[in-house]
């Protein structure tokens, strides 16, 4: 995505869905800025599944 708002993420998602109808979709959105503040205390929910992940 050229730039990340809500907007655009909005668009893409509808879109993604659009080609992957029957599909199960995991999106691995990593160092997006939009969704984390810039400084978070604890981990977002995700960074807690990558660290079993890794």
């Amino acid at each position: 995505m050229p730039h990340g708002d809500s907007a655009c993420m909005n668009t893409y998602l509808s879109e993604l869905v659009k080609v992957f109808v029957n599909d199960k979709i995991a999106l691995i959105m990593d160092q997006v800025e939009f969704i984390l503040s810039p400084y978070s205390p604890d981990l977002p929910p995700v960074e807690k599944l990558f660290l079993h992940i890794k």
